[in-house]
């Protein structure tokens, strides 16, 4: 049986890892989407160092990253998740997980009903929760990390809750997307133009859809973002329906 510990951009999984490496081998996975933060790559290289241990990083075979996604499936995201999660991280996973594989991730103590709403949509896996075995929460992890030395990513100190692909069609929030238009103008221009293309409006307010490119830029300005993590658990707790049902912009 293989131990697979699916390694992200943030301290929770590094300390999963690190945990799980000392029980026992494992393999370490990153499914890279193509749309990470230069500074995502920085980081697994340090947790590498830090390990001792090589991450394998997989990539999608059909899609090159989130932009070619959005372009040849003509969908962003919608009531049961993003499509660019399902083909990049899902499918990915898929392709590269065992029947027998135990899979490991980091989900905190403050995440119990996360990974029991996990384990409930995929009863065959056989799931291990490392972080919550070992009773730790996610401020636990960022002190462990911490005191390795290791430095996050670059988006933590910018503001942001997670290292998530640059501009996550999964936040629908007014105070992230002013962020990513200040921080990279380039991706906020790219997905008010997905937008337009596609007649969905990532965010809404009472009042209905407001498209990226009508966005006061001082809507939401210092209020905290709050934590939309898309990480490569999205598609599976939310129990997404086929994958064929989700070639809509609704």
């Amino acid at each position: 049986m293989r131990t697979v510990v699916w390694v992200s951009a943030g301290a929770a999984s590094a300390v999963a890892a690190h945990l799980a490496l000392r029980q026992g081998p494992c393999t370490l996975a990153f499914c890279d989407t193509g749309s990470e933060d230069v500074d995502t790559y920085r980081f697994l290289e340090d947790v590498q160092e830090w390990l001792g241990q090589p991450i394998e990083r997989l990539r999608s075979t059909e899609y090159k990253n989130v932009d070619d996604v959005i372009a040849r499936t003509r969908f962003m995201a919608g009531h049961h998740g993003a499509r660019c999660s399902i083909e990049l991280k899902r499918r990915v996973r898929f392709q590269f997980q065992r029947p027998d594989d135990r899979q490991a991730f980091g989900y905190t103590v403050d995440e119990l009903d996360r990974a029991k709403r996990t384990e409930e949509s995929e009863p065959a896996i056989n799931w291990w929760w490392p972080l919550i075995e070992a009773g730790l929460t996610k401020s636990d992890c960022l002190a462990m990390v911490e005191r390795a030395g290791l430095t996050l990513p670059r988006m933590y100190a910018m503001g942001y809750p997670n290292a998530n692909c640059v501009g996550c069609v999964r936040a629908n929030n007014f105070t992230y997307w002013n962020l990513i238009r200040q921080d990279f103008p380039d991706v906020f221009a790219t997905r008010a133009a997905q937008e337009r293309e596609l007649g969905h409006a990532i965010c809404k307010d009472a009042n209905g859809p407001v498209f990226l490119d009508e966005l006061d830029p001082a809507r939401g300005k210092g209020r905290p973002v709050p934590d939309y993590e898309c990480s490569i658990m999205c598609a599976i707790a939310e129990s997404l329906p086929p994958v064929a049902d989700e070639r809509t912009t609704e």
